[in-house]
């Protein structure tokens, strides 16, 4: 039986699915087995007051404000206002115009990034590396995987249409292997196909 290619998959298409190349992902089986490089523990959030300049932290905030702006170069910027119950930090987006249409005021935000000092105001920022709106569907999920990307992809989509690969699929459950990652993922590809 052929190997069902990957823009086949619901929510890929033919543009993503070039993209997802790029990556050595053609076919549906090959999403199955793309494993995470590391995973991000969300279950102790870092309060906001406790941030350290510098450092990679997970922050469990609420979106207070948000404008959007640009810079001299013209690049979007978009700045944000989040709090939780021990104080509150300003956060800067880069290049993500689209952000005004999904953030609104009130949503609630895992946030991963690092504090640090704006060399043009001096002010404190929290500048984000990756984020998701806390919603009924994902609340719980506090192992969340992070994979290899290629330009023309992010965390979220990758996410989002392998779950659907695996979801679809007779795929055995991998209680018996450690948490899934390229390093060991011989042991459930060894189960899927005794």
């Amino acid at each position: 039986m052929q190997p069902t290619q990957v823009r086949y998959q619901k929510g890929v298409g033919p543009k993503l699915a070039e993209t997802l190349s790029r990556i050595g992902i053609e076919t549906v089986e090959d999403l199955v087995y793309y494993f995470p490089r590391e995973y991000e523990d969300r279950s102790n959030p870092v309060p906001v007051a406790k941030l350290i300049p510098g450092s990679e932290s997970i922050i469990k905030v609420e979106l207070e404000k948000i404008s959007a702006g640009r810079t001299k170069r013209n690049f979007s910027i978009i700045k944000g206002k989040v709090k939780d119950a021990t104080g509150a930090v300003n956060v800067v987006w880069f290049n993500q115009p689209f952000l005004t249409r999904v953030l609104k005021i009130g949503i609630s935000l895992f946030i991963s990034g690092k504090l640090e000092r704006d060399p043009y105001s001096g002010a404190m920022s929290f500048v984000p590396r990756d984020y998701d709106v806390i919603n009924d569907g994902n609340k719980d999920d506090l192992i969340v995987p992070k994979y290899s990307l290629t330009e023309g992809i992010t965390q979220k989509v990758l996410r989002r249409i392998i779950k659907a690969a695996i979801q679809g699929t007779s795929i055995r459950s991998p209680t018996r292997c450690p948490i899934l990652s390229r390093k060991n993922s011989a042991c459930l590809r060894s189960r899927n196909r005794s």
